[in-house]
């Protein structure tokens, strides 16, 4: 019985470590760092959701922004929908090809940024 208890323990545990999320990289905008996890993980051929998580300098939410992403300069931009005050954005986009980037446009007040991620590491 002991055996089979810590067989459950150790399955329970390994379930818990593993990460269901991709980071495409983490950038600075300002005092905002955006970081990009995607899913499935890592990118594949087909669609994929992503997830833009913007924290101010003490890991706090930040949740103004405007955020739209295409996978390519000739796609139009698509704005990510913001899931509550959480500073987590979402937007699923069909990748056609593995050598793409993902584009992020970031607007907050009258600034608005451009930043790039690549979806392989």
């Amino acid at each position: 019985m002991k055996i089979f208890a810590v067989a459950m323990l150790s399955l329970a545990l390994w379930a818990c470590g593993s990460d269901a999320s991709y980071t495409l990289g983490q950038q600075q905008l300002g005092d905002v760092a955006i970081q990009i996890q995607s899913r499935p993980t890592p990118v594949s051929v087909g669609m994929n959701e992503f997830l833009i998580i913007a924290t101010d300098t003490h890991g706090g939410s930040v949740h103004d922004l405007l955020v739209d992403v295409r996978m390519k300069d000739d796609d139009s931009w698509r704005q990510a929908i913001q899931d509550g005050f959480s500073g987590v954005y979402r937007k699923a986009l069909a990748v056609d090809s593995l050598q793409r980037q993902l584009q992020v446009k970031i607007k907050r007040g009258t600034t608005e940024t451009v930043l790039r991620f690549p979806v392989v590491k």
